[in-house]
């Protein structure tokens, strides 16, 4: 099974109605120790995550009908083992595993959650992880999604302490907060960090409450019927997408010239997964644009590259999804423009086929130059043929002259010589 979607079986509390015991739930704030985490400018994951987790900590633990532990109340290292070890002796209901993130090319911004692949772990880890991700995207941060992801023997699953947890049979989430290494997710944390922090803890600790129905006596806080949308378990177990998006094709829609843009139309489809970002090259692919949230309520985006005035242009697109797997696009040529080249300035503005014609029905004066370079850029450069003839006749002609300048270079030479020599004779 790929990229599982949920079905919805029914909206309830996950709470047991006749349950006379607590629930049992471990917080483990991620990394310790020598084991820092990631580090970013004066930021250490290691220490953010105790922030955040005795923030959880002291927010859960004024809840009725829940015991409240973590795996570290301060800086020190814990194998992976170890903090499940310490779940299994509690038998805990649910393991929750604090972190922030970072990625390799500092491209990647957003929250997200790692779930169990196994049937019945996944559907308890997806249940919470869709309360917490609503939770910290109505903060405002990027939704990455749900997800599972498997070692190279496609059967056990990547993080190790998932993989312990699930040996156990204990339900847990890897809950990553947002990526310290990003601008977009910078108003998220690097300032009044601690604060954020506080706000995270309380977020995460109102998400179990609410997973598990329970109220709290002193703030009056009451989740015993708050809804719980919980999804079919699986037939079998959830592995990750590994296939790129099925669909990525770029269209131009207008050339704006007077304010120095193209605008493009962008179209992504992938069957397996959600689509997350897109972008886009004006170089063959040897720079990339940053990338920018999808819109997931639609298979297109619109985007704007700004106009090279006297520079050829190459135009593609990049659609991402879930699993960061991505598709290329056809390319589009922007040539080398200039304003005498498109229209003069009186008339410039935005530029499409319909304002072309229009144009041309009423000034009578369009040259054919400008529908020649709009079509042009308007078909990809695979879609072309005989575009570098002029190009060819006009080297050949250059080749022919510089022969003929060799020739009669050596010519020339020739003859002074034997002049030379008949006035010795």
């Amino acid at each position: 099974m790929i990229c599982f979607v949920p079905v919805c079986t029914g909206v309830h509390n996950d709470g047991e109605d006749m349950r006379e015991e607590n629930y049992v739930v471990v917080i483990d704030p991620g990394h310790g120790g020598e084991n820092l985490g990631a580090e970013y400018e004066t930021f250490v994951e290691k220490e953010m995550t105790l922030k955040l987790a005795r923030a959880m900590y002291e927010r859960l633990s004024g809840f009725d009908g829940i015991e409240v532990y973590m795996t570290r109340t301060e800086d020190q290292d814990l194998t992976l083992k170890e903090r499940v070890e310490i779940a299994e002796e509690l038998d805990a209901d649910f393991f929750f595993c604090l972190h922030f993130n970072m990625s390799v090319n500092h491209d990647l911004y957003g929250a997200e959650t790692w779930i169990s692949s196994k049937p019945e772990l996944y559907a308890k880890g997806y249940d919470f992880s869709h309360i917490i991700m609503e939770s910290l995207t109505d903060l405002g941060l990027f939704d990455r999604g749900i997800k599972t992801k498997l070692k190279k023997n496609e059967k056990d699953d990547y993080y190790g302490i998932i993989r312990e947890a699930t040996a156990v049979n204990i339900p847990s989430v890897i809950i990553e907060h947002c990526h310290l290494d990003h601008h977009n997710d910078y108003p998220y944390y690097h300032d009044n960090t601690d604060q954020w922090l506080k706000q995270y803890g309380e977020l995460d600790a109102l998400a179990v409450a609410k997973y598990f129905g329970l109220s709290n006596p002193t703030t009056g806080e009451d989740f015993s019927q708050y809804q719980v949308e919980h999804i079919e378990i699986p037939e079998s177990q959830v592995k990750p997408d590994k296939t790129d998006p099925e669909t990525s094709i770029l269209a131009l829609q207008q050339v704006n010239q007077e304010e120095g843009y193209a605008e493009f139309l962008l179209e992504g489809k992938d069957q397996q997964c959600p689509l997350l970002y897109y972008a886009y090259s004006t170089d063959l692919g040897e720079t990339v644009s940053e990338r920018f949230p999808w819109d997931k309520e639609t298979n297109q985006v619109s985007f704007r590259v700004p106009l090279v005035e006297g520079k050829e242009q190459q135009i593609s697109g990049v659609v991402y999804n879930l699993y960061d797997r991505f598709t290329v696009s056809n390319e589009v040529t922007i040539p080398a423009l200039s304003v005498q080249q498109v229209l003069s300035d009186e008339v410039v503005g935005d530029l499409n086929a319909s304002d072309h014609q229009m144009l041309t029905e009423e000034n009578g004066d369009t040259s054919d130059t400008f529908t020649q370079t709009y079509q042009e850029i308007a078909i990809p450069n695979e879609a072309k043929s005989g575009t570098g003839n002029d190009w060819f006749l006009f080297i050949l002609l250059a080749l022919c002259v510089l022969v003929l300048l060799i020739v009669a270079t050596f010519t020339g030479i020739y003859v002074t010589k034997n002049k030379k020599r008949r006035k010795r004779k």
